[in-house]
């Protein structure tokens, strides 16, 4: 598939009805938070807000890094506007990155001032892990096929799913963790459509949560990928056209190596 027939193909996804929620729920038991553990988690909230202030007081003397300051000065059409902290753009910067790591300490070291933090941090972590998955934007096409987003409790990013109806048998489709180059780089799924035969899905794959999605296509009977990937979609907007097999998609231009992109002005 080449990227001129990729900027003809379409998926226009569509979120799940009120029925394929309450369905979804009520057959895949344990994939939302419960009223009895709603209840707890707003009581340890409000545990933490009596316990907050406190600490807040006790590190009233404790001071954080403070930045300093390099001006930059750009002009744009007779208006100069400031820029103190743009050297902080670059993270490759020592001091940028011992700036960070400072902050970090003083962060972890103001947080464990908070009397009985471990504890209620334990608790709150056994709450979750009762939970054994959470489920959202459920999507059901034509036929039984379900398509859905899950995170198990023992994983920090959704998947994409599809299913033979809320009942049936479910299948992994995503797995955005497949798609980083080395074992300490996340990637995440920003956003996904299906076709209204849900024979294929277009679906963006962003690295460190940078939302600069990259497009990708997989054929959801074959459970295959398409080799075709089409960078600078952040904002997906795709859809579908009625063969199934054509989309269009909003694709963001190229910038060049300066600072402020052309204008007619």
């Amino acid at each position: 598939m080449s990227e001129d027939s990729l900027r003809k193909n379409t998926l226009r996804g569509g979120s799940a009805s009120a029925e394929g929620r309450t369905i979804l729920s009520r057959k895949r038991k344990g994939c939302a938070h419960t009223p009895y553990n709603r209840q707890i988690l707003a009581r340890l909230l409000l545990a933490l807000a009596i316990l907050v202030p406190p600490m807040l007081a006790g590190a009233e003397n404790a001071k954080a890094p403070i930045a300093p300051v390099r001006n930059v000065v750009d002009e744009y059409y007779g208006t100069k506007v400031d820029d103190p902290y743009r050297y902080m753009e670059n993270l490759q910067d020592p001091q940028v990155a011992a700036w960070f790591k400072a902050q970090a300490a003083f962060t972890e070291a103001t947080l464990e001032t908070i009397p009985g933090r471990s504890s209620l941090l334990a608790r709150i972590e056994q709450l979750d892990a009762t939970i054994p998955a959470v489920v959202m934007e459920v999507q059901r096409v034509l036929g039984d096929r379900v398509f859905y987003q899950k995170r198990l409790a023992s994983e920090n990013t959704f998947k994409l799913y599809v299913g033979a109806g809320f009942a049936g048998p479910e299948r992994l489709l995503v797995d955005p963790d497949t798609f980083a180059q080395k074992p300490t780089e996340h990637m995440a799924l920003s956003w996904w459509k299906s076709s209204s035969n849900g024979h294929y899905v277009a679906y963006g794959i962003s690295p460190a949560g940078s939302e600069a999605a990259v497009l990708y296509i997989t054929d959801v009977n074959a459970g295959t990928r398409s080799p075709e990937a089409v960078d600078r979609c952040q904002f997906g907007g795709v859809a579908r056209a009625a063969d199934n097999h054509s989309f269009v998609y909003n694709r963001l231009q190229r910038m060049q190596h300066t600072r402020r992109p052309p204008t007619s002005i």
